[in-house]
């Protein structure tokens, strides 16, 4: 395949962000997925740009709920003027909620910082896989629906004999009597009306007991997310085994020899695998992993010492869920996997 096909194949980004140290990384480490391209604030600019680039996603970056690029970005989707294109916010933890649950934005993802650009890139692909995923089920179910259909009716034409759908059809043309206009006595309005009365009562009691319910199931302490985590490194194993266990579940492995076995009987949330390890590396372990009908949907986050940008290359083309690098930082620790589970 030719370089211009393998262009035309990627993805169009457009970024609107301040911070232009993450947005040059960003478009560094992903001109294999994404042909990317930043705008400013201002909402001419952002205009022009999609007009002329017709980007496939508009990423921004919001410092508050109250953010100008927030209010911007949804008067222009407003106005038919993003193309249908999914908006992606970044923001920090604080005002992810107020975001996403916001009546005044229209956004398709939210994505906590602090996020390294290889995360953001490969939650940003897979945002598209799903979507297209989605897109493939709707057209098989559609197809699927249409042919039933197809298939009753000329079943049941194929039962019913020629003379009585003529007689049918002809009744059905038929014009019926007007049969007036319905006579109601004043009692029987006063009794409709109460019982309309009583059945409001009856949803405004209802809507008070679900809410005490919906309450109660908020106040109750959420079980806790279960992390497998392999690496050839104790030191590592026990450090992150004590910095999440008050959050999550945690279980370690000193390799990936015993890891998809034990995700056959083990329900797990989120593997975080060590890149580069002895006797069966971190890459074969994946690859086993998304072969495994049971266990390919549970989230991979690679974690590995190389920080250099062929082997950061070498582990996103596996397009797992996110990578860390070590030393590991723990607030992107913390937003990494707060990403990827919650």
């Amino acid at each position: 395949m030719d370089n211009q096909a393998k262009t035309q194949e990627r993805y169009k980004i457009l970024i609107n962000g301040r911070n232009g140290a993450f947005v040059a990384d960003f478009i560094q480490y992903t001109e294999s997925y994404f042909k990317c391209l930043s705008t400013s604030d201002c909402p001419q600019d952002v205009v022009n740009h999609f007009e002329i680039f017709r980007p496939d996603a508009y990423v921004c970056f919001a410092e508050t709920e109250n953010s100008k690029v927030l209010f911007q970005t949804n008067d222009l989707r407003e106005k038919g003027l993003l193309h249908d294109a999914p908006v992606i916010v970044i923001c920090d933890d604080a005002i992810v909620p107020k975001i996403e649950y916001s009546a005044r934005f229209t956004v398709d993802m939210v994505v906590k910082r602090p996020i390294s650009a290889g995360n953001l890139a490969l939650k940003i692909i897979r945002y598209f896989e799903e979507k297209k995923e989605q897109e493939e089920a709707l057209k098989a179910a559609e197809a699927a629906a249409a042919e039933a259909s197809a298939e009753e009716v000329s079943a049941v034409n194929a039962e019913v004999p020629e003379e009585q759908t003529a007689e049918s059809q002809a009744q059905e043309t038929t014009e019926q009597p007007d049969a007036g206009p319905e006579l109601v006595s004043e009692e029987e309005r006063d009794k409709a009306n109460a019982l309309k009365s009583a059945d409001v009562m009856d949803k405004d009691e209802l809507l008070k007991q679900v809410e005490a319910i919906q309450a109660e199931m908020l106040a109750k302490e959420k079980p806790k997310k279960h992390i497998l985590v392999v690496d050839d490194d104790r030191t590592v194993l026990k450090m992150l085994k004590t910095a999440l266990s008050d959050k999550y579940d945690v279980t370690t492995m000193v390799n990936g020899i015993m890891v998809e076995k034990f995700l056959e009987t083990k329900k797990v949330d989120l593997v975080i695998l060590d890149y580069e390890m002895p006797v069966e590396t971190g890459a074969a372990v994946f690859k086993k992993i998304k072969a495994n009908e049971k266990a390919r949907k549970v989230p991979v986050c690679f974690l590995t010492g190389i920080s250099d940008r062929e082997k950061i290359m070498e582990v996103m083309a596996l397009k797992p869920h996110g990578y860390m690098l070590k030393p590991i930082d723990m607030d992107m620790l913390f937003s990494t996997i707060s990403n990827l589970i919650e």
